[in-house]
């Protein structure tokens, strides 16, 4: 029953990707050491424990990516190319699943996740997508 989707530097997304050899989103779940898969449990490393199969996997359920294959509404996202929270390849990877043909991402080169570099602000954004108001 959703009718638009507006997400600016979502975060959840691409989870594993570290797991492939990519950026993962926030919270940035897994990182590699030695070989092992670590589990961060409160971003301090010393804390990490060994992953095990059953953890990855249920961390899946809760990766944007595999919420964003049943979006079908219009969709406009925003990213930016040095936001190291949530960076632009886990974004990316949410907004490739998308099946919706009316959706648009719009990526800031040099925009980080406190936005940086971006021209307008959130409310102009906002308006325009939702076309509540003619901005020019």
């Amino acid at each position: 029953q959703v009718s638009e989707i507006y997400a600016d530097v979502p975060a959840m997304c691409d989870l594993g990707g570290d797991l492939a050899g990519r950026l993962a989103g926030w919270p940035k779940l897994y990182y590699r050491k030695a070989g092992t898969i670590m589990v961060n449990q409160d971003y301090n490393p010393k804390n990490a424990v060994p992953g095990d199969d059953q953890m990855i996997r249920t961390a899946g359920y809760f990766d944007a990516v595999n919420f964003a294959r049943n979006i079908t509404c219009k969709v406009y996202i925003r990213t930016g190319g040095t936001d190291g929270v949530c960076p632009p390849t886990s974004v990316f990877a949410a907004y490739n699943a998308i099946p919706s043909q009316d959706k648009t991402i719009e990526f800031s080169p040099l925009g980080g996740h406190c936005r940086g570099i971006y021209h307008d602000t959130e409310t102009i954004k906002m308006a325009r997508f939702c076309r509540t108001v003619k901005i020019d």
